[in-house]
């Protein structure tokens, strides 16, 4: 079944781990986007 809570879980630790990403790795974010 789908559980909201765990569905909830995972959309942060997405975006924790995007921001973490951007933090750490700028001008790849950088190159990809322009």
């Amino acid at each position: 079944l789908f559980n909201f809570n765990s569905f909830l879980t995972v959309v942060l630790l997405v975006i924790c781990t995007c921001t973490y990403i951007k933090m750490q790795f700028p001008a790849i974010l950088n190159d990809r986007t322009g």
